[in-house]
């Protein structure tokens, strides 16, 4: 007899995003709860100090006041520890807050259908609204950079 696999279901386009409470740089806890009434970027992404994450967070740095126009406040997600985080937002000059799934190990990543086998955060971005609903949810190839207009475009279009 063969038996179906049922496959976990991650939230998508629609759905309500999975709640959180992750340790940030700027020595806060972030709890998405918290975060109602504004939209919420999520940029996951693989590892502090890779090449191409050392490129792309500093362009969506440099457009924070774009993202802020619209009411969207930024968030880096990874699987790294706060204290390699902070070294790397120090270093890149990034201006939001990087917020720490490490421990335990991956988990919101997991949450998000983002954890990859090698335990690492997937390069996606998540765009949440005002009621806590998911808007956008993109991942891009681990070693291409994301696309920070087209995000801006998503977010004027999701903040209305």
């Amino acid at each position: 007899m063969v038996t179906a696999v049922k496959k976990e279901a991650f939230p998508d386009v629609g759905d309500a995003a999975p709640d959180f409470e992750l340790p940030s740089t700027d020595n806060t806890t972030v709890r998405l709860a918290d975060l109602r009434g504004e939209v919420v970027v999520l940029l996951f992404y693989p590892a502090a100090f890779s090449p191409v994450c050392s490129a792309e967070h500093p362009a969506c740095s440099a457009e924070l006041p774009a993202f802020a126009m619209h009411g969207a406040r930024l968030f880096g997600v990874s699987t790294d520890n706060t204290w390699a985080l902070k070294a790397f937002a120090s270093e890149l000059n990034l201006h939001y807050p990087l917020l720490s799934d490490f421990w335990p190990h991956g988990e919101v990543s997991k949450r998000y259908g983002l954890l990859r086998p090698e335990g690492t955060s997937s390069r996606a971005t998540v765009i949440i609204d005002r009621e806590g609903i998911i808007r956008y949810r993109k991942v891009v190839p681990i070693l291409e950079q994301r696309d920070v207009k087209e995000l801006l475009e998503a977010v004027e279009e999701i903040a209305g």
